[in-house]
């Protein structure tokens, strides 16, 4: 997500600043800039949605790892074969 322009408008930082327990108004007037702000409380955002739900975020990495291991097999396979016939190249031509 970009925070520069107008994707991000006043409004919405305020309305994320409000999610996170902030004020827009008095983080404005003790000296932080629009731009550091709008940072400041997507982190803290994301933050809060990333301990929200930690079975969530189990359940995605379990299943990355799972698929990540069945799509390393079809690999493994084609390395072990590709070594075999190494070896057997390999032991066919020293005797040779």
């Amino acid at each position: 997500m970009r925070i520069d322009g107008d994707v991000m408008t006043e409004g919405y930082v305020r309305a994320i600043g409000h999610v996170v327990g902030s004020s827009y108004n008095d983080d404005i007037s003790s000296g932080e800039t629009a731009a550091s702000l709008r940072v400041q409380y997507l982190r803290k955002h994301y933050a809060l949605l990333s301990a929200e739900d930690k079975y969530g975020r189990l359940a995605v990495t379990y299943f990355f790892v799972s698929g990540l291991a069945l799509l390393a097999i079809p690999s493994l396979m084609t390395v072990v074969k590709i070594v075999i016939l190494f070896i057997r190249n390999s032991i066919g031509t020293v005797g040779a």
